[in-house]
Formats: structure tokens, sequence, C-alpha cells
């Protein structure tokens, strides 16, 4: 079991100022995890306070993690709903943006590369992937170029390069410091970058806890992510929220696209309607617990 870190500042506007909402128990690993779901008192931004080490976790994607390989599209009903969910991405992304011939798309954690293949007709593509297993599934199955290593890793060595569009879809959560990440990805893109995460209004039919997992560090509503990019200097170009697939399978989610904005946007921090929000999920999140519990007895 890895070691956990301490994160007692919020990432959006900086406070040290929190409330604790809720302690989270794991019991499949070998020991007892218990997660800190803490809420920043100023700008209502929502994260894990004692997450595991980046280390850890960069072991655990690299060797464990399932979404490394073509597994969802093994299980019908898993590769369906992510095909679903792709092409509503890739239509939403198309839709709000301008093309030329030139047009490079980069995916960040890029899994087995079927979502970044649907570019490859239209654009140069490239994937940064942190399994190997994942990796070889890009390059053999799709023929893409791919990075393998974290982010990170790919902005220090000899392969980078600028994108006019980056795909981050469901990374964003995990990022142990996700405005250390945004800076980068601000760093990487000429043009455009794609953010999705879950939402606090997933209502998972069979899920307990809901949008909260041992993996996510980050809990975003669209005020919280847009808070965070905008102060970064990006501009708001769409967004929807809502179910892309399956509420079954992922819940509903945040598509979000945003434009590097070199003059710099507006970097108002809004906590409107947030402590309300984040509440009411959690109110209704335990009583769905409850009942879920209740069936399993």
């Amino acid at each position: 079991m890895g070691k956990v870190e301490k994160i007692k500042k919020c990432e959006i506007c900086n406070h040290t100022n929190y409330s604790l909402l809720d302690v989270i128990k794991y019991y499949y690993h070998p020991q007892i995890y218990q997660q800190a779901i803490v809420q920043c008192d100023s700008c209502g931004y929502v994260w894990c306070e004692n997450p595991y080490e980046n280390r850890h976790m960069e072991h655990y994607y690299e060797e464990e993690s399932q979404y490394s390989d073509d597994f969802f599209l093994k299980v019908p009903s898993f590769g369906e709903s992510n095909i679903r969910r792709w092409e509503k991405q890739k239509n939403f992304i198309e839709s709000n943006i301008e093309q030329n011939e030139t047009f490079g798309v980069l995916e960040v954690g890029a899994g087995a590369g079927y979502n970044l293949m649907q570019w490859s007709d239209t654009s140069y593509t490239y994937a940064v992937e942190p399994s190997a297993r994942g990796c070889a599934a890009i390059s053999k199955l799709y023929g893409i170029d791919c990075f393998q290593g974290t982010f990170q890793d790919f902005v220090k060595s000899s392969e980078y390069k600028k994108f006019d569009l980056i795909i981050c879809a469901q990374v964003l959560e995990h990022a142990l410091h996700p405005s250390t990440f945004i800076d980068l990805l601000k760093e990487t893109t000429s043009k455009y970058l794609y953010i999705e995460v879950p939402t606090f209004n997933d209502k998972q039919a069979d899920g307990l806890r809901g949008v909260f997992t041992y993996e996510h560090i980050n809990y975003f509503t669209h005020q919280s992510l847009a808070n965070l990019m905008r102060s970064k200097g990006f501009r708001e170009i769409a967004t929807y929220e809502g179910d892309l697939g399956d509420t079954r399978t992922w819940g509903n989610l945040i598509m979000s696209l945003w434009e590097n904005d070199d003059e710099g946007s507006s970097a108002n921090i809004s906590n409107l309607g947030e402590f309300e929000l984040v509440r009411k999920y959690l109110k209704e999140d335990d009583e769905r617990s409850v009942k879920v519990d209740m069936r399993f007895k």
C-alpha cells in the first residue's frame, strides 16, 4: 500500500481554509484506505485531502489500470457505451472548432487508442499513455505514434511538440495537482483544449458512492472547472453537461472546450451555488448507497 500525501490548500483559489465533507472507506486494498473529501471554504472546490502519492498512482496507471488495453471494446455493454460517448465527444468538438490540413491532435491518457483513431483520417494524431500495454495497443491496432509515460514526462522529453487540439478526457480528476497540470496543457496546445470530467450530477443507477472513487482526487462542477480554466487564461467555447453514453456505465459527465487565450481571460472566482450543489449531491448519494447496501443484505 502506497504512502499518502496531504493537499492542504485549494488548487483553484489557494485558500488554506477548508471543511471536511465525508470520509469514504475502501476495503478492496490490502488495508483500509480512508479517503477524506474536503471543500474549500472560499470557492467551493472539492478534492481528496489525502491521495496516494504520485509514485504509487503512476505505477497503478502503468501496470494495473483497466483502461490500458481494449477491455472495453471486448465487452459489448462497455464497448458500445464507450463508442457512443466517443462519437458524441468528437461531434461536440468538431462542431465548435476550425480545422486545417495540418491540424494536429494529441490525446493525453489515450487508453487503447480507439477514441484518438477517430481523428486519424483528417488530422495528425499522437498519444500520451502511461501504460505499456496501452501504447502497444495504440500502435498495433491503429498505427498511431505513442509516448509511453506521464504527460509530465512527455513535456520534458525530446518528443515534445505543440498541437492544435489536446483531448484530455477523464484525466484531470486523477491529477495530483490539477493547477500545474493545466499549466502544462496550456504550454502544449496552440489553440484548443478539450476537458471531460465526471460531475456532481452523476447519478449512476448501480454506483456505490457515485462520483467518488479510489482513483479520483479532484471533484468538479461546471463552476469549479470554469474557475480553474479561466484562472489559467482559457476562454470557454462550449460546455455540455449530461449523459454521454450510458448513465448506468458512466453516469453524467461534463464536456468542455476551451481556447488558449494569450491575452488572458476573466479570472474572477465564483462560488455561486457550489456549497448547496455539493451537499445536495452528498445527501442523495448517501440515500442511494443505503438502497444498494440493503439490496445486497
